[in-house]
């Protein structure tokens, strides 16, 4: 078991070749791109992106890899999760 904290200040964690998790929230989809992290994206695993931007999401949409997203909401001190899976 591994513990997962927020890869902020790396842009990318991994834990246990299994899962990757990216967050690009104080980088761009161009920053994903030129630091070759969508190459990565080819890698047998979960991969999960934190604040990508439209572009990033299109980018991801147009190799064609599942993507899930969730979006989420606060609403009165509580957060409304969205989960939309487009190819099930």
């Amino acid at each position: 078991k591994d513990c997962v904290t927020s890869p902020t200040f790396s842009i990318c964690s991994v834990y246990d070749s299994r899962v990757y998790h990216y967050d690009i929230y104080n980088s761009s989809s161009d920053d994903f791109v030129r630091l070759g992290l969508l190459q990565q994206l080819d890698t047998p695993a979960l991969h999960i992106i934190e604040w990508a931007d439209k572009k990033l999401v299109k980018l991801i949409e147009s190799y064609g890899w599942h993507k899930i997203e969730v979006n989420i909401k606060i609403l009165n001190n509580k957060r409304e999760y969205e989960v939309i899976d487009e190819q099930s």
